[in-house]
């Protein structure tokens, strides 16, 4: 009996210490999901900044003078 038991109890912690793994292995593999995805966004932003300040576009504040001035 007690040679099922110590057996039982070992098969429960290598079960639970299996699971464990796994799951750290999904969160480890999330993070670096999230990570890759910050640095597209970066980039992507990055992106459009330069394009801003290679293409100052006045429009708005074109539009934004006409408007006083019509009041």
């Amino acid at each position: 009996m007690r040679g099922k038991l110590r057996d039982k109890r070992a098969d429960m912690k290598r079960s639970r210490f299996k699971y464990k793994r796994e799951r750290e292995r999904e969160f480890e593999g999330r993070r670096r999901l999230v990570k890759r995805d910050y640095r597209d966004l970066d980039e992507w932003l990055d992106e459009q900044l330069e394009e801003e300040m290679l293409d100052p576009s006045d429009e708005e504040e074109e539009q934004f003078d006409e408007e006083e001035a019509t009041r």
